[in-house]
């Protein structure tokens, strides 16, 4: 699997790797390669909707490169935001 972060996307997942330690049930390598495939569904489906909506130029850098959007989809960052879990 030949992935890659674009720069803003290895900010989002420090930034999401910090708030989901602080979360319930966090279990460290376990947590994170959980993580690592939902981010790979978001960015699945975010070139299929790309695709599905009519662009038909999704260079094979775009099926390699994980954006900062497809790590900010993710509820971790709801449930930061949700003052009742804080």
């Amino acid at each position: 699997q030949q992935y890659r972060f674009a720069p803003e996307a290895e900010e989002a997942f420090r930034d999401y790797l910090v708030r989901r330690m602080q979360q319930p049930r966090f279990a460290n390598g376990r947590s994170v390669r959980n993580a690592l495939d939902r981010l790979r569904m978001r960015h699945a489906n975010r070139l299929w909707d790309a695709i599905d909506g009519g662009d038909d130029k999704v260079s094979k850098g775009d099926l390699v490169t994980i954006t900062a959007d497809d790590i900010h989809a993710s509820r971790v960052f709801d449930f930061a935001r949700d003052p009742e879990t804080s």
